[in-house]
């Protein structure tokens, strides 16, 4: 059996009786808020997807560093089953490629040239 808790008082009457009550079954109740520093231990998130989500997902308020939101509007948000990838697979950012140009070696400078008038023809 498991771990035992304090034993519980039950008065009826005149009648006093204590009874064990084992820890597996105390239930804590959830926290009225969710920080960066409690996010994972409360709905099982990082701190890295709580901070990426904050203010987007659910409304935050912010103290210094800290981002504070109601345990309510987290867990409304993540009841859809909304998947939230780990860091190493969410997609890079897409870097702009380049305009493609020609190199120096492929340019005919004297077509450019009489093009923009400055050689005789």
């Amino acid at each position: 059996m498991g771990r035992l808790a304090k034993p519980v008082e039950v008065r009826r009457s005149e009648e006093i009786a204590l009874i064990p009550v084992p820890t597996s079954l105390l239930v804590k109740a959830p926290p009225a808020f969710i920080t960066q520093r409690n996010c994972f231990e409360t709905v099982g998130i990082s701190k890295d997807d709580f901070l990426r989500l904050a203010g987007v997902a659910f409304p935050v308020k912010k103290e210094g560093k800290l981002r504070i939101a109601r345990y309510q509007d987290v867990v409304e948000y993540l009841q859809p089953g909304a998947h939230l990838q780990p860091k190493y697979e969410r997609p890079k950012a897409v870097a702009r490629a380049a305009p493609e140009t020609e190199t120096p070696a492929t340019l005919d400078y004297r077509a450019m040239n009489r093009k923009a008038g400055l050689t005789k023809t």
